[in-house]
Parts: structure tokens; C-alpha cells; sequence
């Protein structure tokens, strides 16, 4: 999942850069606070709505949108606590960072290519957030594949 500034842009973003769908859009009301405690959310904030999004290959990821004067929206730096990013696979490293770098999206560094043979490059998505696209050479690693 990834809490998102605006849903209709990333929803757009997930479907232009993955082929992604749209699988569920919920539109909840109202939060309980003991629900907000357990997940350490702000207590003045609510979730605006929350979509499923299907990538081609199969992955999902979920995006969530909360509104609430206490959010804050900025991102942590790569190497705080609670700093992520969401890996997916591709079959082609350097077409991905073509498509990408063709998007207009800041590249966090050229492709590396570890001893055995995994490549990966990291990317924000306009609202900031990190992801990594993996290409595995050796059958024997497996993760969620995209594009």
C-alpha cells in the first residue's frame, strides 16, 4: 500500500506507467478512534477513500488518501525509520528506464547490475514516493513482475 496526496493522480500515474486497473474504490465514512489508535493515525484525520489498483502481471497495490490538519506531507529521507518503497519486476531494465525517464520522473540512479545478475534502479512517482524496478536474470529469484 501507499498513502497517496492525491488518488485520482496516482490512480492515473499506476495506469499510464503500468497498465494498471482499477479493482475496488471505497469511499469509507468515518473512522472509528479506537481504529485510529490501534494504527497510530492522527485522531483528527480521516481516510477520504481508499482504491485497488491491478498492475499488468498481476500485482496490486493499494493507494490510500487521508485528509486531516495534522498529516504530514512531507516524506521521510531514504535511511529514517518507516521510509519504504515497493519493488516490482520487469523483464526489460533498460526499456523500464527509457519509459520512465519518457515520463518526465527523476531517476534516483542509473541501472546497477549486481554479481549475480539482478539489475535495479530506483524512481519517484510525481507525489515522491520511491520504487524500485527489478530485472532477475537467474530463474531462481522471484518477485512481483510488471512491465
Amino acid at each position: 500500500g501507499m498513502n497517496v496526496p492525491d488518488i485520482d493522480a496516482a490512480v492515473t500515474f499506476f495506469s499510464d506507467l503500468f497498465g494498471a486497473r482499477i479493482v475496488s474504490d471505497i469511499h469509507p465514512e468515518g473512522i472509528p478512534a479506537a481504529w485510529k489508535t490501534q494504527f497510530r493515525w492522527h485522531p483528527t484525520s480521516d481516510l477520504k477513500r481508499f482504491v485497488m489498483v491491478q498492475l499488468t502481471g498481476g500485482p496490486k497495490v493499494e493507494l490510500f488518501q487521508y485528509e486531516g490538519p495534522d498529516i504530514d506531507r512531507s516524506h521521510p529521507h531514504g535511511d529514517d525509520i518507516g521510509a519504504s518503497h515497493i519493488a516490482l519486476r520487469t523483464d526489460n531494465i533498460a526499456r523500464s528506464l527509457s519509459i520512465v525517464k519518457a515520463k518526465g520522473l527523476k531517476v534516483l540512479n542509473e541501472p546497477i547490475t549486481n554479481a549475480d545478475g539482478v539489475q535495479w534502479f530506483y524512481f519517484l512517482t510525481p507525489w515522491g514516493a520511491q520504487i524500485e524496478l527489478v530485472s532477475f536474470t537467474n530463474p531462481s529469484h522471484s518477485r512481483t513482475r510488471t512491465q
